[in-house]
């Protein structure tokens, strides 16, 4: 027994002795600085694809019928079914209108605000929109502003897997193109500094909190010393606030905003059209905006009247969409979660991008040909600061998520016509931060962040050595 005894201490000893130092090991091997040469590109994970469209022939490829995710390049499949179904010149129209008795500028009633889904519309337009009651002879609202967005499902969040990050907001058939506000940090709460003004607004303040929370409908907790761009959730509040305020900018009166109040007669005051749709998705596909690709999705799948209780269920629309336009390639297994690509589910080869990018290529909507909507080699959109030594040569789309990248579009010069894909994902890695708690894994947090942006580098590196050989050869 006397032995056994010692024989458990010693274990037990050697056991707190030995495991502080193989974490201490563990830290230094994990969080010393990162060499970029250790920073690698699996291969199992990367595929491309060169087709010569003149002799409309696939010149070079490997791994061409891998499924890997696309991240942002989505977007080009869901801006083409748009186009497609709701039309190139397709202008999305907010209703203003209003019910009781309008007498001596007094409005003696609800002025009744109503979304149509425009996926462009901005602080400018709400502006006019005020402007233009404004020169109704309306000066005052006995009233509410009521809202309504029943037009398209409402949504707090494009995917609830991904961070309470500006890019990953809500939507709803009322929704401002730019859907987030910017919390100065070092304020207390109750004196707290927001662009936009947001008044309904509440924050509870917790010590060194990594990632901010959504609590509840209005109010976040947060580190009140840093400062954050947070994404709006609930849309349509959102907007009628920021209508309210500038009706008052222009000097019209109103107390209070409802929702959805449809009791009684109303008569149309006004409508307001967007730019055509061609206008909206050069500049989606120029910026990468996810809200403006969801709402598309949902605008798509109303107008071919397909069924959907979410984004998923209308991503599913999309696809099926795909396999009656494209039957010579399956689309049935791809498993796409919504229309901007912000997800980890999504998969796509460089064969089924290759096949839009076919269409593409001689594509017209009116006088703009497909292929001038995408952003242009060292001149526009995500690609204005990149391959400068090709500038002009390359309109592609790109997408990009932590250890998730892609660019696909077209290469030109005076000899050569091409289409090009290259894909490029790192599943383990992604996982492995995805799995992460911030919370108390900080320092692995920063370090894996940290190879994300060097993994990024070196596929933007191999991306312009394939670009470089693919156009002097």
């Amino acid at each position: 027994m006397e032995f056994e005894f010692w024989y458990y201490m010693v274990r037990k000893i050697k056991f707190f002795i030995l495991v502080p130092i193989i974490y201490m090991i563990s830290c230094v091997s994990v969080y010393q600085d990162i060499n970029p040469e250790d920073v690698a590109i699996n291969q199992a994970e990367f595929s491309y694809l060169l087709y010569d469209l003149d002799n409309r022939e696939i010149v070079s490829s490997y791994n061409e019928d891998l499924a890997l995710m696309p991240a942002s390049i989505l977007k080009l499949f869901t801006g083409y079914a748009a186009l497609e179904t709701l039309g190139y010149d397709k202008r999305f129209v907010t209703q203003i209108y209003y019910n009781g008795e309008l007498k001596n500028g007094v409005l003696h009633g609800d002025l009744i605000l109503r979304g149509g889904g425009d996926p462009s519309l901005g602080y400018e337009d709400l502006f006019n929109i005020a402007s233009l009651i404004r020169k109704q002879q309306i000066t005052t609202v006995t009233g509410s502003l009521v809202y309504e967005d029943d037009f398209l499902i409402a949504m707090p969040e494009i995917n609830s897997n991904q961070p309470n990050e500006k890019y990953n907001s809500g939507l709803s058939s009322l929704v401002l193109r730019n859907n987030s506000f910017f919390l100065k940090g070092g304020v207390v709460a109750e004196n707290k500094f927001l662009i936009p003004q947001l008044d309904y607004m509440k924050f509870k303040i917790a010590d060194d909190i990594s990632t901010p929370e959504y609590i509840k409908k209005y109010s976040w907790l947060i580190d009140g010393k840093k400062n954050y761009h947070l994404p709006i959730k609930d849309t349509s509040f959102f907007v009628a606030n920021i209508l309210k305020q500038i009706l008052q900018y222009n000097n019209i009166k109103i107390s209070t905003i409802s929702y959805h109040n449809k009791q009684g007669d109303r008569k149309l005051l006004l409508e307001y059209h967007s730019n055509p749709l061609i206008n909206i998705l050069r500049y989606n596909l120029n910026f990468s905006h996810n809200l403006t690709s969801e709402i598309l999705l949902l605008q798509f799948a109303s107008a071919i009247q397909c069924n959907y209780d979410d984004l998923g269920d209308a991503a599913k629309c999309l696809s099926n969409w795909y396999q009656e336009k494209f039957p010579e390639i399956s689309w049935r297994n791809l498993g796409w979660d919504n229309g901007s690509g912000l997800s980890l589910n999504t998969n796509i080869t460089t064969l089924h991008i290759l096949s839009l990018l076919q269409v593409l290529y001689n594509k017209q909507y009116g006088s703009d040909m497909a292929i001038s909507l995408l952003p242009v080699s060292g001149l526009s959109g995500t690609l204005k600061h990149k391959f400068l030594d090709n500038s002009l040569n390359i309109w592609a789309k790109t997408g990009n998520m932590y250890f998730v990248s892609g660019l696909a579009g077209y290469l030109f010069n005076k000899e050569r016509r091409y289409i090009f894909i290259i894909l490029a994902n790192d599943k383990i890695m992604r996982e492995r931060l995805d799995n992460l708690d911030k919370e108390y894994n900080q320092k692995e947090y920063e370090y894996l962040i940290e190879y994300a942006k060097l993994w990024k580098e070196k596929i933007y590196d191999k991306q312009q050595q394939l670009i470089k050989i693919w156009l002097n050869n």
